[in-house]
């Protein structure tokens, strides 16, 4: 009964994402065009732009869905304690031990191009649909402090065998600056708080074995602007909840490790986007033709696994590391999830598939105390 159960909130955890996702795929088909004012358009220029309309929505949600664990992972990186999988302990078995580490995040992100002034959201009677949005290869970077305090040595169950329930708390701090490409023009925060559980610790012989988990919160963002002259534009917070692995050696002077772990991602959003129509019924409508907007408010949850190794420099309490790592999300949005929407599936979101899959890595230092 009890591996039913887990076999059933397993089921229940991956399953919501994409839940989630189809409601706002929903939201795209429910919203009302209005004029910049918040005006009803008429119903002749609703039936006119609805697919176009309808369309937009859904190419701004994929670039959500993808946006969204690009910048996750560019918040935490791969390993919560950089370099190491074993937990720090205490110090004569009273003191806690605190590890200090700053590192560089980067992620290697695929998105839609949306904000960079080369999407067209125009409609005129030449070209009375719109055309998918490029995908654009783009580096997501912050700058991210940690702090690890060793609050339990836990125990020994044999020679050489040790730290097993040993406890370390986490914290974390990022900062990512903005990124124009993305249409990202502030700077936004990221906190972070948590543990790790020591399921063996590192030795002469044995390695170093940990479990974590930590929950990440970030400051509102926005992206892109209509007022500034972008097609669309988008606001959200982010919480992230994230659980990893790790397993690290040291050889000589080096200490090696891997991992691998699972992010989960929320966001209350606020969605807008603009079609701005020349077509006959709009210029009737308007002379000059009319600008059609719409917006709608609702949450984003996507999820994503990763891989990451570690190779850290030992200089007595001093190590230098470097991380590479590989995310893969779980839950992109399909032409099947076009379909089930009732959104326009005649052509695909991206004119390149957006696999989900992106590299990131980390440089920085670690001091232990």
């Amino acid at each position: 009964m009890k591996r039913i159960s887990a076999i059933l909130a397993t089921l229940a955890l991956s399953a919501t994402p994409a839940a989630a996702q189809s409601d706002l795929l929903s939201s795209c088909t429910s919203a009302v065009p209005t004029d910049r004012d918040g005006n009803p358009v008429p119903v002749a220029v609703t039936n006119a732009v609805e697919e176009p309309f309808q369309f937009l929505c859904a190419q701004f949600v994929n670039s959500l869905t993808t946006v969204q664990p690009s910048v996750g992972i560019a918040f935490s990186g791969g390993n919560p304690v950089l370099g190491t999988g074993t937990t720090i302990g205490k110090r004569l078995g009273i003191l806690p031990r605190v590890s200090v580490s700053a590192r560089a995040n980067v992620a290697l992100a695929d998105l839609p191009d949306l904000f960079r002034g080369g999407y067209s959201n125009e409609l005129t009677a030449l070209q009375p649909q719109l055309g998918t949005a490029p995908v654009v290869g783009v580096p997501v970077a912050s700058v991210q402090g940690d702090v690890v305090i060793g609050l339990f040595d836990g125990i020994s169950t044999g020679p050489m065998l040790s730290g097993v329930g040993s406890i370390d708390l986490l914290g974390s701090f990022s900062l990512l600056p903005k990124a124009e490409a993305v249409g990202l023009s502030e700077s936004i925060t990221n906190y972070g708080a948590g543990a790790r559980i020591g399921i063996l610790r590192q030795g002469l012989v044995t390695p170093g074995i940990s479990v974590s988990a930590m929950y990440r919160v970030m400051n509102d963002i926005a992206f892109g602007s209509i007022e500034g002259g972008d097609p669309g534009e988008f606001s959200a917070d982010l919480r992230t909840l994230s659980v990893r692995g790790v397993v690290s050696k040291g050889i000589l002077a080096l200490d090696l490790a891997v991992g691998a772990g699972y992010d989960r991602y929320t966001s209350d959003v606020s969605v807008g986007w603009l079609l701005d129509c020349k077509l006959l019924e709009c210029e009737t409508y308007q002379p000059g033709g009319a600008e059609i907007v719409g917006r709608f408010d609702g949450e984003l949850t996507t999820s994503a696994w990763n891989v990451f190794g570690n190779v850290a420099l030992d200089l007595l309490v001093l190590s230098i590391v470097g991380e590479i790592g590989y995310q893969k999300a779980v839950d992109g949005i399909s032409v099947d999830d076009l379909e089930d929407a009732e959104l326009p599936s005649s052509r695909h979101l991206t004119a390149k598939d957006l696999g989900g899959g992106r590299l990131f890595g980390s440089i920085g230092l670690r001091l232990t105390l």
